[in-house]
C-alpha cells in the first residue's frame, strides 16, 4: 500500500511541475503579452531543431571538404564551389536557432531565462549571420573556416550556459517544448493546431492559378547532375518522375540540368532519349560563372559538347549566374546571349540569382533581351520574396523555385509541415511543393539519389492529390521564412497575425536582440564594471588538457578611444605590441612552427619562395591548435578590431589565413596601399602578426599628414591597415629574417570585384616556392607537435 501511495505521489509532484510550466506560458508578467502554449511550445522545439540542423550541416560540409582534398579532386581553395549550397544552409540553421531560442525566451521568459549577456549574444551573431547570408545570396562564401570559428563556437555557448540551478540553455528549452507535445511529437495537426500557433490569416491568398500561368516554362521539373546521375549512373532513371511532373504540371516537364560531369551529362541523355518525344521535356542548362568567364568559341564549344551528351539540338533555356549582369559585364553577356541564340543553341535565356526585394528583382530582370524567366532558390527556409515575385511576373517573366535539398530542408522546417499535414515526410515534401505552387513559382525539386523515398515521382503524385493549402496553412508556413531573413528587426515590419500566436513572439524576440544589441567598444567598457573578462567561446586544449579560452591581454582593450584615434590620425593604420595573452600567443607560435612541417599549408602561387616565402592555412582536420580557433573565433580580438577601426562590427573574412616569411635573403615589399577585396573599404582591413623577427626588416608607412613612420616590428605584435588607406612598405632583411601571419577581418561580407582574381591558386610542382614549402614539410615531426 505505501509503495502505492509513493508511486501516486510522484506523478502528483510531476503534473504539478507541468502544470507550473503550463501556468507560466500562459500568463507572462504583468503588463506583457500573453502566448499560447503552443506557441512557446513550438519556438523551444524549432530552436533546438534548429540547432540539430546546424550541426549536422557542419558534419556534411566538412566530410564533402575533406574527400575532395584528400582525393585531390579539387585544390583545396577551390572547394567552395560544391561546397557553397550547404555553407548557406548551414548559417541560416544558425540564424534560425537563434531566432526561434529569443521568440521562446519572449514567450517563456521565466522558463527560458535568457539573460542579458545572452541576448546580446545573440544580438552580436544575428548581425553577423544576416551579413554573411545578405552577401551569399549573391556571391559563394569562399573560404568558410573563417567565419565558421566565431560563429558556431557562439551558438553552441549560449545553448549550453547554465542558470543558477545548473540548468543548460538546452534543457530549459526542452522542459518548455515538452509541453503540448508527446515525445517530440505534436499531439495534434491540421486548421486547429495552426491556429493555435499562429491565429487566423489576415489575408487570402487568392486564386491564383500557379499551373495555367506558366506558358513560358513547365510548371513542374527536377534538377539533376552528378549526385542524381553521377557516379551512380546506374540509378539515374527518370522516366517515372517525368511522368508525374507532367501529370501535375498538365503539359510538359522541366529537367534542369546542373552543372556536372561527363557521365552525369551522358546518364542524363540517356534518360531523356528514352522520354521520347523534345515537345513534353523541356531542357534547360544551369551555366556556372566559370564557363561564362570563358566566353567567345570556347563557351560555344562547351555547349555544344554538352548538347551532344545530352543527345539535343539546343537547349530551351539556358540559365545564366548573377555576375553576367553586373553593369561592366553585360555588353558581353548582350554579346553571348544574341550568338548563342542565333546560331540555334539555345532558344531563350534565364537568370539564376537570388533577388531579396522587388527593386533588385526589377533591376535584373527589366532589361533587353528580355530574361524568359527567373531561376530562385526557394524552400521553406529559404523563401523568394512575395514582392520580388509579383515583380517578376508584372514583367512577364516566371519565377522557378529551386529547392535547396532533396526532401524538407531540416528539421526545424519540418516542425512547420508537421503541423499542417502531419508527421508523414512524404506529405510534409508535397505540402512545401503545394505551398510554392500557389505562391505563383515553378517548382524545380532535388530528389537526391534516385531511387529514395525522396526521388520525385511520388512525392508528384501526392502533390497532385493534396488539396489546396488554407490561406492560414499558407501563411503559417511563411513564419520560418520571416525568422530567417538577414535583416535585424526594424520598427517598419508588419504587425503580427495574431497577438499572442508564434509570428508575435518571433517578431518580439527579434525586438528585444535589436534593444540589447551593444557595439563592441560599449561592451567592452559594460564587461569591466561588471568585473567580466569575456573571451571567445573557441576553446583550445592546453598543455595538461585545461581549458584555453583565446584572448587577448587587459592592456590591450584599455584606451581604446585613444587607439581609435591614433589609427585615424595614422591614416588607418595602427601598430600594437605585447598584444595577445600570454596562453594564446604560445599557442600561435607553437601553431605556426608546427605548420611548416606539415601539409596543413596550400602554397601561395604568387609568392617567389625567395622574397617572400608561405601560403594559405587550410583547416579542413578538426584540430585543436588551429590559427581560426586562436585568432577568427577569439572575441577579444573581435572586438579591439571593431573598436579601432570605428565603423560597426567587424568579423573575421572568409578568405584564408596566410602564413609568409621574410626569408634572409628577401628583398622585402614595395610601398603600396592594401588591396581592397570586399565592397566597403572603410569595413576590410588586413593584418599583419609578427611571429618572430631577428632581422632588420622594417615596416615603413605614412600617416594622415604625410609624416613617415619606420617600425621594427617584434613577435606578438599585431598592425593592422584599412584597404586603400595608408601605403606602406617593406624594407629588406638583411640576412635574418621575419615572420608573419596575414587575414583580413570585415564589417561587410560582400565582396568587390577584385576579390575574386585572388581566389585561383594553381601552380605545378615546379613553382619556387612550392619547392622551398616541400622542402620544410616532416609530417612526422608536425604531427608530434600537435597540442
Amino acid at each position: 500500500m505505501a509503495r502505492r501511495i509513493s508511486f501516486t505521489m510522484a506523478h502528483l509532484l510531476l503534473f504539478l511541475m507541468d502544470c507550473s510550466l503550463l501556468f507560466g506560458v500562459v500568463g507572462l508578467t504583468a503588463g506583457a503579452p500573453s502566448f499560447s502554449e503552443a506557441a512557446a511550445s513550438h519556438a523551444a522545439s524549432a530552436a533546438l531543431a534548429a540547432l540539430d540542423d546546424m550541426e549536422a550541416l557542419q558534419g556534411e560540409v566538412s566530410q564533402a571538404e575533406r574527400k575532395q582534398v584528400d582525393m585531390e579532386e579539387k585544390n583545396p581553395l577551390e572547394a567552395y564551389v560544391d561546397l557553397n549550397n550547404n555553407v548557406g544552409r548551414l548559417f541560416q540553421a544558425c540564424l534560425i536557432a537563434l531566432r526561434h531560442l529569443a521568440a521562446a525566451h519572449a514567450a517563456a521568459p521565466e522558463q527560458v531565462g535568457a539573460t542579458s549577456q545572452d541576448l546580446q549574444e545573440m544580438a552580436a551573431l544575428e548581425e553577423q549571420v544576416g551579413g554573411i547570408l545578405t552577401a551569399h545570396a549573391k556571391e559563394p562564401i569562399f573560404f568558410w573556416h573563417g567565419p565558421k570559428w566565431m560563429v558556431l563556437s557562439k551558438v553552441r555557448k549560449i545553448f549550453t550556459s547554465k542558470d543558477d540551478a545548473g540548468r543548460s540553455m538546452r534543457d530549459r528549452l526542452q522542459q518548455v517544448a515538452n509541453v503540448g507535445r508527446s515525445a517530440g511529437e505534436l499531439r495534434e495537426w491540421g486548421p486547429k493546431a495552426i491556429r493555435q500557433l499562429h491565429g487566423k490569416a489576415s489575408v487570402s491568398l487568392g486564386d491564383f492559378d500557379a499551373v495555367a500561368a506558366h506558358q513560358k516554362v513547365p510548371a513542374v521539373g527536377v534538377a539533376v547532375g552528378d549526385v542524381e546521375c553521377g557516379d551512380q549512373s546506374s540509378n539515374c532513371k527518370l522516366g517515372e518522375i517525368l511522368d508525374a511532373a507532367r501529370t501535375l504540371s498538365g503539359k510538359a516537364a522541366h529537367v534542369l540540368v546542373l552543372p556536372c560531369g561527363e557521365q552525369a551529362l551522358k546518364a542524363i541523355g540517356g534518360e531523356l532519349q528514352k522520354a521520347g518525344s523534345s515537345d513534353d521535356t523541356f531542357v534547360s542548362f544551369v551555366l556556372s560563372p566559370t564557363m561564362l568567364d570563358q566566353g567567345g568559341q570556347e563557351l560555344l564549344n562547351d555547349l555544344s559538347a554538352i548538347l551532344a551528351a545530352l543527345g539535343r539540338r539546343r537547349f530551351d533555356l539556358l540559365w545564366l549566374p548573377y555576375d553576367a549582369f553586373k553593369k561592366r559585364a553585360f555588353p558581353r553577356t548582350k554579346a553571348i546571349i544574341e550568338a548563342l541564340t542565333s546560331q540555334g543553341t539555345i532558344t531563350a535565356y534565364g537568370i539564376h540569382t537570388e533577388a531579396r526585394s522587388k527593386t533588385l528583382a526589377t533591376k535584373l530582370l527589366d532589361r533587353e533581351p528580355a530574361p524568359v524567366a527567373w531561376l530562385t532558390p526557394h524552400d521553406l527556409t529559404r523563401p523568394a520574396e512575395p514582392e520580388a515575385v509579383a515583380a517578376a511576373r508584372a514583367l512577364g517573366v516566371v519565377a522557378v523555385g529551386l529547392a535547396r535539398t532533396a526532401g524538407v530542408p531540416g528539421t526545424a522546417a519540418g516542425l512547420y509541415l508537421q503541423a499542417v499535414v502531419g508527421p508523414d515526410l512524404r506529405a510534409q515534401e508535397a505540402a512545401q511543393h503545394k505551398w510554392t505552387l500557389q505562391q505563383g513559382l515553378a517548382v524545380v525539386l532535388r530528389p537526391g539519389a534516385l531511387g529514395t523515398p525522396s526521388a520525385g515521382a511520388s512525392v508528384l503524385k501526392a502533390t497532385k492529390e493534396m488539396a489546396p493549402l488554407s490561406a492560414d496553412a499558407a501563411h503559417f508556413l511563411r513564419v520560418i521564412g520571416t525568422a530567417s531573413k538577414e535583416e535585424a528587426a526594424s520598427n517598419t515590419e508588419e504587425p503580427a497575425t495574431s497577438a499572442d500566436g508564434l509570428g508575435a513572439a518571433l517578431q518580439l524576440g527579434r525586438k528585444a536582440l535589436a534593444e540589447a544589441r551593444l557595439g563592441s567598444a560599449e561592451q567592452v567598457v559594460k564587461d569591466r564594471g561588471a568585473g567580466i573578462e569575456r573571451g571567445s567561446s573557441s576553446e583550445v586544449t592546453k598543455p595538461g588538457n585545461s581549458p584555453l579560452v583565446p584572448a587577448v591581454r587587459p592592456e590591450t582593450l584599455e584606451g581604446l578611444d585613444e587607439q581609435a584615434k591614433q589609427y585615424k590620425a595614422n591614416n588607418h593604420v595602427i601598430y600594437k605590441e605585447n598584444f595577445f595573452d600570454e596562453a594564446t600567443w604560445s599557442a600561435i607560435v607553437r601553431e605556426t612552427k608546427r605548420l611548416w612541417k606539415s601539409k596543413d599549408i596550400d602554397a601561395n602561387c604568387n609568392l617567389d619562395g625567395k622574397n617572400r616565402l608561405g601560403g594559405y592555412v587550410l583547416d579542413h582536420t578538426a584540430r585543436n591548435s588551429s590559427l581560426y580557433r586562436l585568432i577568427y573565433g577569439n572575441e577579444q580580438f573581435r572586438r579591439w578590431v571593431s573598436a579601432v577601426n570605428g565603423e560597426g562590427e567587424a568579423w573575421p573574412s572568409d578568405f584564408p589565413i596566410e602564413l609568409r616569411e621574410y626569408g634572409t635573403e628577401s628583398k622585402g615589399m614595395a610601398c603600396h596601399p592594401d588591396l581592397q577585396m570586399y565592397a566597403v573599404a572603410k569595413k576590410d582591413m588586413e593584418f599583419a602578426v609578427t611571429v618572430d623577427n631577428d632581422s632588420t626588416c622594417q615596416v615603413t608607412y605614412w600617416d594622415a599628414k604625410r609624416v613617415k613612420h619606420k617600425v621594427n616590428t617584434k613577435g606578438n605584435s599585431v598592425m593592422m591597415v584599412r584597404a586603400n588607406a595608408a601605403e606602406h612598405c617593406v624594407s629588406p632583411t638583411e640576412g635574418g629574417s621575419r615572420t608573419i601571419l596575414k587575414f583580413i577581418y570585415v564589417g561587410d561580407y560582400r565582396k568587390s570585384d577584385t576579390f575574386w582574381h585572388y581566389t585561383g591558386n594553381e601552380c605545378g610542382p615546379d613553382n619556387p616556392n612550392r619547392v622551398v614549402l616541400e622542402s620544410r614539410r616532416d609530417p612526422e615531426a608536425a604531427e608530434k607537435m600537435e597540442l
